[in-house]
């Protein structure tokens, strides 16, 4: 049993409109406390009231109206034991997602995301505005976000098991701890559909959460725009003010004006970062260079955080080295920049595309019910595909002893899995045949780099129970899928990013942050987004370059390992060349892969690098497979 009632949202106030006589209005008679009235003024959309006639919304309707109120009338459904409130169009919605998911018989899962704040005066963004947007990007482009109210979000999407909606809550703390203040809590209830519930009612009741409630780690920081410097200004105010200026540039530098910073010793770099949030400090820390000497020491004292005494000759260097950097012409274009690539990844016809074979395979891959005469029947449609497999099948890669010609005779050999992520990569590293590499010194490099990288990190897999057979050789293929994109887009902007890269023997990534904001690495993540890949292949893709070390051991490994591929293939590659970037892993990543490889260092490193220079060499033939 369903009941309906109508609710008023206010979307916009008018430029012109009289705040006072607004705030008047919403005054009396206790229509809205004082609290919900700030929450109307400082961020819309809001929920003004309910009502249970459309007579009765209307007339209010036409009141706000006069006072320059832009709002709708919404009808909303609640069932008859209070398990869920929705907005009627957001629950035929949610009826056809059930619909579609029953009949192709696969599972969905249900995430209700609560938010609140252990500050009653700290106001937080409406669920029902822009954060939708900006917290529906973490997840995966066929994943549904929806404002149930100002403090709850819906996120429907597909799962098959617990196990997975584990590495969903990840992103969803991710997302809270970077788009909400500190101390900002969040409580996820979960269900699956159709194990625990066949309508929507059941699946709220049902729902229960995963863990312990999630919180924003961070301190509540009130953040003042302080006005230029002018004559007769506090002494307080003016340090106010310099103390925002270093920060901005220890959370912007890159490039070189990231390593102008690391020429500072650590009680210095602490001055910078002090005043940071803790997020924002270790973001600092996990973008260093792996060997950086000071890093060991600059982390314990971001672990024990302590207290900066104002020292003002500190601060005047600090401001005249940030002063020497001459930034803020930079973040202009930096910023132009990542508009103009941001607005042409929005659109979709510009963005690379899944060949249609990798796309089936992909299908198959995500239906554990598929046969293997299935999967063999798909690679066969594509005589390039079958004839790239059994060239790698027979390689020295595999080592097999004798000689395979079928490519079922492959599957039985080597197993279901192994085949399906190998013909899945081949077939979606096609992306490297159709996109125009006009520019480019050398067209193959690129190819040459993915293959490599595939062969190294499926290598270092085979020595890792924990990660074998997890897709490596697929993530090492379309690792860098983003620059597909750049070169093919903005070549003129990544080849200048490149050049000085070169110039300045830094990190390509670095320069292409400094450039335009972002890397290859985030730009590729959006694209496997919306491939819809899986989020082990989509994490691997992001963080190749920089990654923030976490808890969930299974996501962190697999990119860590994508890096440290891709830091070895350029090691053995580009030591002989002259004009080429450097290399380097970042702190962060290094972290991770100290959990993997036990007693990893530069030695360790170093003899990486030839164990894996002999094996490209073995597998050179590999290299012609395009």
């Amino acid at each position: 049993m369903k009941e309906e009632n109508l609710q008023i949202v206010l979307y916009r106030i008018a430029k012109n409109a009289n705040i006072a006589k607004i705030v008047s209005f919403f005054s009396r008679g206790n229509l809205l406390t004082k609290q919900k009235i700030k929450r109307l003024l400082s961020d819309l959309p809001r929920i003004v009231c309910e009502v249970s006639s459309q007579n009765e919304a209307e007339m209010f309707q036409a009141s706000l109206d006069e006072l320059g109120c832009i709002t709708e009338i919404e009808t909303v459904i609640t069932d008859s034991n209070g398990h869920f409130r929705l907005v009627k169009k957001h629950y035929m919605m949610l009826k056809k997602e059930l619909s579609k998911a029953l009949r192709g018989r696969t599972s969905l899962a249900f995430f209700r995301v609560q938010i609140s704040s252990d500050y009653p005066d700290i106001i937080l963004p409406s669920m029902l505005g822009d954060f939708q947007e900006k917290f529906s990007m973490y997840f995966r482009e066929s994943d549904t976000v929806i404002g149930i109210d100002e403090d709850q979000l819906l996120l429907l999407g597909f799962t098959t098991d617990r196990k997975g909606a584990l590495l969903v809550q990840n992103k969803i703390k991710q997302a809270i701890q970077e788009l909400l203040p500190g101390s900002t809590r969040a409580k996820v209830d979960f269900s699956i559909f159709p194990d625990e519930g066949l309508s929507i009612s059941n699946l709220f009741q049902q729902a229960h959460p995963l863990t312990d409630d999630i919180v924003s780690e961070d301190p509540i920081e009130i953040r003042v725009a302080l006005p230029k410097y002018a004559e007769g200004a506090s002494e307080r105010a003016r340090d106010q003010q310099r103390i925002g200026t270093i920060q901005l540039y220890f959370t912007r530098a890159r490039g070189r004006l990231f390593q102008r910073l690391l020429s500072l010793d650590p009680k210095t770099l602490w001055h910078g970062l002090s005043n940071l949030t803790n997020k924002e400090q270790r973001d600092f820390l996990n973008r260093l260079p792996f060997d950086y000497k000071a890093a060991p020491a600059l982390e314990k004292i971001i672990n024990s955080n302590p207290w900066v005494v104002s020292d003002k000759q500190l601060e005047k260097h600090l401001e005249e080295i940030i002063y020497s950097m001459t930034i803020e012409e930079g973040l202009e274009d930096r910023k132009r920049n990542a508009a103009s690539i941001t607005a042409m990844l929005n659109d979709i016809e510009s963005l690379p595309v899944l060949p249609v074979v990798a796309l089936k395979l992909f299908n198959i891959l995500a239906d554990p019910d598929a046969t293997i005469d299935a999967l063999v029947k798909v690679i066969e449609t594509d005589a390039s595909l079958t004839l790239k497999l059994l060239k790698i099948v027979n390689s020295a890669f595999y080592g097999v002893s004798r000689k395979i010609d079928t490519v079922k005779e492959s599957v039985m050999i080597l197993g279901t899995d192994e085949i399906k992520n190998l013909s899945f990569g081949l077939s979606a590293a096609k992306t490297f045949q159709n996109f125009s590499a006009d520019g480019l010194k050398n067209p193959n490099a690129l190819w040459h780099h993915s293959i490599g990288t595939a062969i190294i990190a499926e290598n270092l897999c085979r020595k890792l129970p924990v990660i074998k057979g997890s897709g490596a050789f697929t993530a090492g293929l379309i690792h860098d899928t983003g620059k597909i994109f750049l070169i093919e887009h903005f070549p003129e902007l990544y080849n200048n990013a490149y050049r000085t890269a070169v110039k300045y023997k830094l990190p390509v990534y670095e320069m292409e942050e400094e450039k335009f904001e972002l890397n290859h690495a985030m730009i590729g993540k959006f694209v496997a987004n919306r491939w819809n890949l899986p989020e082990s292949l989509s994490q691997a893709i992001a963080c190749h370059h920089q990654h923030q070390p976490d808890d969930a051991h299974e996501i962190s490994s697999l990119p860590a390992i994508i890096s440290l591929s891709d830091y070895l293939y350029h090691k053995i590659t580009y030591a002989a060349e002259s004009a080429a970037p450097s290399t380097s892993l970042a702190y962060g990543q290094f972290s991770v892969l100290k959990r993997v490889f036990k007693g990893i260092d530069s030695k360790m490193l170093e003899s990486m690098a030839k164990e894996m220079a002999t094996i490209l060499e073995d597998n050179r033939e590999l290299f012609s497979l395009t």
